[in-house]
Order: C-alpha cells, then sequence, then structure tokens
C-alpha cells in the first residue's frame, strides 16, 4: 500500500496532524522505513527539492508528539530496541546525538536523553553499542537524576568497554 501510494504521488514529507513523520510512523517496520527514505532521497515527493536534506529534516523533527513530547524516529528506535530500523536510520544520516526537548510531558524521565541514552535506560545493549559506533554520546553536561538513569550511564560505559577491548583484540590479531 505504501510504495502504490508513493507511487501515486503521497508526499512522503508530509506529517500528520499530530507532526507524526512518515519515518517516525513506521520506525518499527525497517522495510517501509527503508521505502520511504529510498522515495525521499530519489526526490520522489513533490515538496521535497533537497531529498537528502528533507530527509534528515523529518529524522530530526522538533515537532511535539503526542505526551511524549520531542522525538525522532532515531530515537523512537533506539527507545524500543528497533535495531535494523536505526541502522537505516543511520546511514541515511539522522542525527545520532539529537536530544529530546520537551516543557511537559508523560514521559519527563526522559528529559535531555540522546538516542543513546533512551537505548540505555531501556537496556538495549545491542542499541546502544550500535550507537556509540556511529558517534553517538549523551547531552552536554547531561548527569543522571534518578536510579534507572545511573544504570543507563554504567551500561553506556560497559559498552564503550567492550567496543574498545573489540578494537584492541581486532588491532592485535591484525599484527
Amino acid at each position: 500500500m505504501v510504495r502504490l501510494l508513493l507511487h501515486h504521488g503521497a508526499d512522503a514529507s508530509l506529517a500528520t496532524s499530530d507532526c507524526w513523520s512518515p519515518l517516525e510512523m513506521v520506525h518499527d517496520c525497517p522495510e517501509l522505513l527503508e521505502l520511504i527514505i529510498q522515495h525521499l532521497n530519489d526526490g520522489g515527493s513533490a515538496n521535497v527539492s533537497l531529498a537528502s536534506d528533507s530527509t534528515r529534516h523529518l529524522m530530526d523533527s522538533r515537532c511535539a508528539k503526542w505526551e511524549m513530547g520531542t522525538v525522532t524516529a532515531l530515537f523512537l528506535a533506539a527507545m524500543n530496541n528497533h535495531v535494523e530500523s536505526a541502522r537505516l536510520l543511520i546511514k541515511a544520516g539522522a542525527n545520532v546525538n539529537f536530544v529530546r526537548k520537551a516543557s511537559w510531558d508523560f514521559y519527563s524521565a526522559l528529559m535531555d536523553f540522546t538516542p543513546i541514552v533512551a537505548a540505555a535506560y531501556n537496556g538495549h545493549t545491542e542499541m546502544v553499542k550500535l550507537l556509540l559506533r556511529a558517534g553517538g554520546k549523551t547531552a552536554p553536561g547531561w548527569k543522571p537524576q534518578s536510579a534507572e538513569e545511573q544504570l543507563a550511564c554504567e551500561l553506556i560505559g560497559k559498552a564503550e568497554s567492550e567496543i574498545s577491548e573489540e578494537g584492541a583484540t581486532a588491532e592485535t590479531t591484525s599484527q
């Protein structure tokens, strides 16, 4: 259905009345995500003049969403452990260090989180490693404020150590 809509001129850069971009709507479906990213990058949307810039704009949309406040497709993929979707979004240029801001919301515990902190907060080690390898960091000045955030910080530190060890092992093996 999505392919048919795009083929017949559906504008993949438009958001819903609740400010959900097509990329955010399909963050949990890699096949549809890839289709929409490809469509945007091919300039398939009438309102997309620079497809790459438009794709990044959609992936970094700062529009308020439901009670959760500000999110991106990558943030949602990281928070919900949709690893393949995150890979596609990173490859397409999603901002791995987007900082979630909201003045009020249902999930105020996720204030000032980047995708890596959202992934760690939810215990998604593989996602944390993917984001670290892509340059993901915590927000500048972010400090754990709760026991859950402290655990997230520890998971990030452990993943960083494991990645460093993997690199050291690979380096030793190649010598």
